[in-house]
């Protein structure tokens, strides 16, 4: 599939979850720290993806692809997110797409909070 630059139209931003500390030094409320945005390449799962997922679990999959930074390289899919929307998405998988690493692939869920 060849995607063109007018196809990456859709603003993602990649955050991670902090603790704010109150005046007592004690914990206070969550916060969200925003590593980086760029635009994206929103896809739904199609075909043996699709029915694969449906059999394992009923949550929403999303598939998305970037433009290669080297941010992207240094995230950590365990406390890194996917906000879309407002929306937060888990991280499954990073994937390159082309082997010289032009662009990337993700799998993501969507989080239950």
């Amino acid at each position: 599939m060849v995607i063109t630059t007018g196809m990456f139209n859709k603003k993602v931003s990649f955050i991670r979850y902090g603790v704010k500390i109150n005046s007592y030094g004690g914990r206070g409320d969550r916060t969200e720290e925003e590593l980086f945005t760029c635009y994206a390449y929103l896809s739904n799962l199609r075909n043996s993806e699709f029915w694969e997922s449906r059999h394992s679990n009923d949550k929403s999959k999303l598939r998305i692809r970037i433009r290669f930074t080297p941010k992207a390289l240094s995230l950590n899919t365990k406390d890194c997110f996917v906000k879309i929307d407002d929306k937060i998405w888990n991280i499954l998988s990073i994937e390159s797409v082309l082997n010289r690493n032009r662009e990337f692939l993700m799998y993501l869920e969507y989080k239950d909070e």
